[in-house]
């Protein structure tokens, strides 16, 4: 969601599934090509491998959000961690 000079915000990791990316594909040409060409088991999969990554290398929790080691060491300076 972004930060501020005094506040951190919540990241976000999203992807669609392939019938979300199917109501997009006419208003919006991919360069990765057609939907329908995309392996989506792949995406799926690498979508969760993803998240997986970011919730083992947390540090900790803020509310239920993991935090990395760069987020905790920017609060360890003052800087706000917010959940918007």
């Amino acid at each position: 969601m972004g930060a501020s000079p005094e506040t951190l915000g919540p990241s976000n990791v999203k992807h669609h599934s392939e019938a979300g990316a199917r109501k997009w594909e006419d208003t919006r040409r991919d360069p990765l090509g057609p939907i329908s060409a995309w392996d989506w088991l792949a995406v799926t999969r690498l979508a969760r491998a993803l998240g997986t990554r970011i919730r083992r290398a947390a540090v900790g929790k803020f509310g239920t959000r993991p935090v990395l080691p760069g987020a905790q060491r920017l609060a360890a300076l003052g800087r706000t961690l917010a959940l918007y």
